[in-house]
């Protein structure tokens, strides 16, 4: 009974996740986020930090920025995902699948956590400029990732909440910010 329990949920996160991901890839929202992600981590790293004119080569500065611009950039993700626009008819697509309100909302977080850590992949050419300009330390690089990887789940989760609270997309982005 708990098997069955466990296997019912497991394949309702799994149906929400598919559609939400394919409502996020079927727009140009997602393309247009990570670009800007990208960007704005690129021009704080390489700009503002001006890496180039240190003699270090460690992701230091990479970290240094990636919090303020997963700030700003993670709840411009999540604003949309509970809103109710004048015809918008996606919540109640979601609402109409059998599936719990749990499994709705890690349904949706799985989906956007997908997105958040596929742009956090497209930075591995940051690491890859800092190993050619010298040595790189592999481990700290890695940690470096496994930190930012945990700290787009818990950012995305908090702003989750905030689009949750509020029916309008800017003020779910004002709160979650």
């Amino acid at each position: 009974l708990y098997t069955q329990r466990l296997q019912d949920f497991r394949q309702g996160v799994a149906a929400i996740a598919r559609t939400t991901l394919l409502q996020h890839l079927s727009g140009l929202m997602t393309p247009l986020f990570q670009a800007c992600f990208l960007v704005a981590l690129a021009a704080a790293t390489f700009l503002i930090g001006r890496v180039f004119h240190s003699d270090v080569t460690s992701l230091d500065l990479q970290w240094l920025f990636f919090p303020w611009i997963a700030a700003t950039f993670v709840p411009a993700l999540a604003m949309q995902a509970f809103s109710e626009t004048p015809g918008d008819r996606r919540m109640e697509l979601l609402a109409s699948l059998p599936v719990s309100s749990l499994e709705l909302t890690v349904g949706t977080w799985s989906a956007g956590l997908l997105i958040l850590l596929s742009t956090l992949a497209l930075t591995f050419p940051f690491p890859l400029t800092m190993a050619y300009l010298g040595h790189l330390d592999v481990g700290t690089a890695l940690a470096g990732y496994v930190g930012a990887a945990g700290f787009l789940a818990v950012s995305y989760a908090i702003a989750l909440v905030a689009a949750a609270m509020t029916r309008d997309p800017i003020g779910g982005y004002v709160l979650g910010a």
